[in-house]
């Protein structure tokens, strides 16, 4: 001795789909005016520390020595100040 509804419409919403901006590739560079944000020199050394590890062949191991060569071509290139020394 059911119910038997017929006819029924539902309140549910389907929700509606936001579109949200692509985000940018992982190698695709950004554009960033220099008056817009100060030049960052961890992020530069990082960049070309991975730059070094790609022009290795990607081999694991050498992460130091990628990392002192980052910071020696971002401080020829005048990226900033001299390296902390420990």
């Amino acid at each position: 001795m059911g119910r038997q509804l017929v006819g029924t419409k539902s309140s549910a919403r389907t929700p509606k789909t936001m579109e949200m901006p692509s985000a940018p590739e992982v190698n695709e560079p950004t554009t960033v005016s220099p008056s817009a944000a100060p030049f960052d020199r961890e992020q530069a050394i990082r960049e070309a520390a991975y730059a070094c590890f790609e022009a290795r062949g990607c081999e694991p191991g050498h992460e130091l020595d990628d990392w002192l060569r980052a910071e020696a071509l971002v401080q020829q290139a005048g990226g900033g100040a001299e390296p902390m020394t420990h």
